[in-house]
């Protein structure tokens, strides 16, 4: 019973908020705190709720980390010239993460600070933390997977840098995104494994030590990497961050990790799944023909088969 009177009094601060936020806007800086790779995917539910709020805002990426980067590759980012019109958007990923919802107004516009976990719902998924988040800063927030809005200009470059590094083979790639130089074993092995089930070649993405096609992630434009991985048959890996990347950009991907919380932690997708404790070879590469049914076309895997 508390826990419904605190969900029904947030969503009701929400709704003031949302009040005040139908005022006119100069800039309206959308604070979500310094936000690692996978906390900035989750966080698109957010994003996207103020982006159609505020539906042709110019929008602008303020922070230096991880999920900058990526926001910055991804998000048509204007540059907002002196005496111009209409409203900015500005994510901000360069602060401390709030604990709780708040609204600051000033002179030029509106600091909307969205918490990651309001404390709502505390054992749903961390897309589910911020879905809650979104509504109590006043956002019309959608409880769905987040996804990453590719454009067909980032589509069509990810096609290309992966066949590039493919030395220009259109056989089914499967992506294998190590966490480190000390990365897991049985998901390298598992990529391997896949592969030659599906007749194709295995590209690493990050790492050290590559033993075949590479894509480095730290050179490489976030957004068109993203829309590479979509283009695979599968993505495997033992990296959090990177897993949540290629689940929002719509791949198939496997995340095995030792000590994953599954339920908390997993990529947040239909085409997604995740192993957690002592991951087995066989385990990962069953999970692997699996996703990888289901998000491609028959046709396709038959030519890969």
């Amino acid at each position: 019973m508390l826990r419904i009177e605190r969900d029904i009094e947030a969503r009701l601060r929400g709704q003031r908020r949302a009040d005040a936020l139908r005022l006119p806007v100069r800039e309206l800086i959308l604070g979500l705190g310094d936000l690692a790779l996978d906390e900035a995917i989750w966080a698109l539910v957010a994003v996207e709720a103020a982006r159609q709020a505020w539906a042709g805002a110019t929008v602008g990426v303020q922070g230096d980390g991880e999920g900058a980067r990526l926001y910055r590759g991804v998000f048509p980012c204007g540059e907002w010239p002196r005496g111009a019109q209409g409203v900015r958007l500005v994510v901000d990923v360069s602060q401390p993460q709030a604990s709780r919802a708040r609204l600051h107004q000033r002179p030029e516009g509106h600091l909307l600070r969205v918490p990651g976990n309001p404390g709502i719902h505390p054992k749903q998924h961390r897309a589910g933390d911020w879905f809650d988040g979104a509504l109590c800063a006043g956002l019309a927030a959608r409880n769905e997977a987040p996804r990453l809005p590719l454009t067909r200009a980032l589509r069509h470059a990810g096609a290309v840098l992966l066949k590039k590094a493919l030395g220009g083979s259109w056989r089914a790639a499967v992506a294998w995104i190590p966490s480190g130089p000390r990365a897991h074993e049985a998901p390298r092995e598992a990529a391997w494994q896949t592969a030659r089930w599906l007749g194709g070649l295995v590209v690493q993405v990050g790492g050290e030590a590559p033993r075949g096609p590479f894509l480095d992630r730290e050179r490489e434009d976030p957004g068109a990497l993203a829309s590479a991985l979509a283009c695979c048959a599968v993505c495997i890996t033992d990296d959090s961050g990177w897993a949540q990347v290629a689940a929002a950009a719509g791949a198939p991907v496997v995340q095995a990790s030792r000590g994953l919380d599954t339920r908390r932690r997993g990529p947040a997708s239909p085409l997604g799944a995740a192993v957690g404790g002592e991951p087995r070879v066989d385990q990962i590469t069953g999970l692997a023909r699996r996703v990888s049914v289901l998000g491609f076309p028959a046709d396709r895997l038959r030519r890969w088969l």
